[in-house]
């Protein structure tokens, strides 16, 4: 969801409609700064697998259900 601030203001109202015990243990886990531990941290394991591996290779992140989608890392990849 773009822009950045429409993806927090749907994050909240998603947070606000869900059972509370389940919004709890998502905002345990949500980096304030960082965002989503899941694209966080797939982040940081793209950007060690780039370094290890080096520039004949690009390694990109695609998500299912966010951005980056899927379509749009297809997309990157076809106009290298």
């Amino acid at each position: 969801v773009k822009p950045k601030w429409l993806k927090s203001v749907l994050l909240n109202l998603l947070l606000l409609v869900r059972p509370y015990k389940s919004r709890e243990a998502y905002s345990s886990i949500w980096d304030e700064e960082r965002g989503s531990p899941l694209l966080y941290h797939t982040e940081d394991l793209v950007e060690k697998l780039q370094a290890k591996l080096g520039d004949d290779y690009d390694v990109m992140i695609a998500m299912r259900y966010s951005d980056p989608t899927i379509e749009e890392t297809i997309k990157r990849c076809q106009a290298r």
